[in-house]
């Protein structure tokens, strides 16, 4: 059971990690403009190592999971709506 978990934490962190290399607009904009001080790889890393495990899952479900709401947040989604109501 143990190395069943080890293997889906390898493989969620590394869909993680090619994602953010191949979509660098993907990071915070403090992040990307660190790429090249530090390096494209390091860069990555590093954001990838600053998430708590919620915020990863939450991540990688907005970024592979088809169902998954594309919106940053429930108050974007939540702006959203009242502005679109107030044009109707």
């Amino acid at each position: 059971k143990v190395e069943r978990m080890r293997i889906k934490a390898e493989r969620f962190l590394t869909m993680l990690f090619e994602n953010y290399l191949q979509n660098p607009t993907l990071l915070p904009s403090s992040y990307q403009e660190k790429y090249e001080k530090y390096g494209r790889e390091r860069v990555v890393c590093d954001y990838i190592a600053g998430m708590t495990d919620r915020y990863a899952l939450d991540e990688y479900k907005r970024l592979f999971d088809p169902y998954e709401r594309v919106w940053a947040d429930d108050q974007a989604l939540g702006r959203l709506m009242v502005l679109s109501s107030f044009w109707r």
